[in-house]
């Protein structure tokens, strides 16, 4: 389906110069990009991403130091946001180390 040609298992410690890693469920994908991507292209990508990553960090954390909000929304509602921004957080970690990465 994608022309892969091989794959290979490797640990979260595992470098690989180049390569970009993409949150997949539990797991992350990396791929060698070395000469396939336009690095400025990406870079900008990665970066709107960021704001979009940031601006949503901030704005769940000002719904949840809301004293209106967390004293009205379900308990579900405020674990759900809670949850979402962990999530976000943990995105925004990643791609900040794929920005990194990509401006080596």
């Amino acid at each position: 389906l994608a022309h892969v040609s091989a794959t290979t298992c490797v640990t979260r410690e595992t470098q690989i110069p180049g390569a970009v890693a993409k949150p997949l469920g539990t797991a992350e994908v990396v791929l060698p990009l070395a000469g396939l991507i336009d690095r400025d292209a990406e870079l900008t990508r990665l970066n709107n991403l960021r704001s979009k990553l940031e601006n949503n960090i901030a704005g769940a954390k000002r719904r949840l130091s809301s004293e209106s909000f967390t004293s009205k929304a379900p308990v579900a509602i405020i674990e759900g946001a809670k949850q979402q921004l962990a999530t976000n957080e943990q995105q925004l970690a990643q791609i900040l180390a794929q920005i990194a990465e990509l401006q080596k």
